[in-house]
């Protein structure tokens, strides 16, 4: 692999990590000279990392304006959703056969942390949902679900800007992932699968619910 493909990934992923943290929100403009400067890099290879972003769905290029992180329109998010929910449900089905009593203890152990947490706010709220669904994937032991959850995660990631402010999400969140942490203690795949629609399921309808 040559150099500047090598370079170009590597901006990508400094990039990518600057907008999936929070520091760049849906809508913003992201500038070309901070993350040239930032890297000490050329404006070259920083506008190449872009289309590779582009592809992923995560930034939108605008000739003559420049480049921002993408937006969704509620039907997306919908779409977004409901994919994500085919595959986590399949997910939580295997960890509910294969995951390890190390790999359910973090989980419930994660899920504990975010419950008692007496200031909870949407940023953490965020974070937590992610990694709740990652781990939830890991422990499913299965690579052809992980990868194809990876090459999504930039979309499911802002997908939760959106759903994660939506009334009521977060204690509905909380309760539905209660529901399936059971299921996975309780080894019940069937049950740990319809937990995970159910849970997906309210996200749409929360979302719908929203104000535009």
């Amino acid at each position: 692999m040559g150099l500047k493909i090598l370079l170009r990934r590597e901006i990508a992923k400094a990039i990518r990590k600057s907008i999936l943290s929070g520091q760049f929100q849906p809508g913003e403009r992201i500038p070309l000279d901070h993350f040239a400067k930032k890297l000490h890099v050329s404006p070259t290879p920083v506008q190449d990392a872009f289309l590779i972003l582009e592809q992923e769905g995560l930034v939108v290029i605008k000739p003559h304006s420049g480049v921002y992180v993408r937006t969704f329109t509620k039907e997306e998010l919908v779409d977004i959703l409901l994919v994500e929910g085919m595959c986590m449900s399949l997910a939580a089905s295997m960890a509910a056969r294969r995951a390890t009593q190390s790999q359910l203890a973090a989980i419930e152990k994660w899920h504990n942390e975010f419950v008692n947490d007496p200031s909870p706010d949407y940023r953490r709220f965020r974070n937590y949902d992610l990694k709740f669904h990652s781990m939830i994937a890991t422990s499913s032991r299965s690579q052809t679900l992980i990868d194809i959850l990876t090459r999504q995660f930039s979309q499911i990631t802002l997908s939760r800007y959106y759903t994660s402010t939506s009334p009521n999400r977060m204690p509905h969140s909380i309760m539905e992932h209660g529901r399936i942490l059971e299921c996975l203690k309780n080894k019940d795949p069937e049950g740990a699968e319809k937990a995970v629609r159910y849970h997906l399921d309210s996200a749409v309808n929360d979302l719908l619910a929203s104000p535009e």
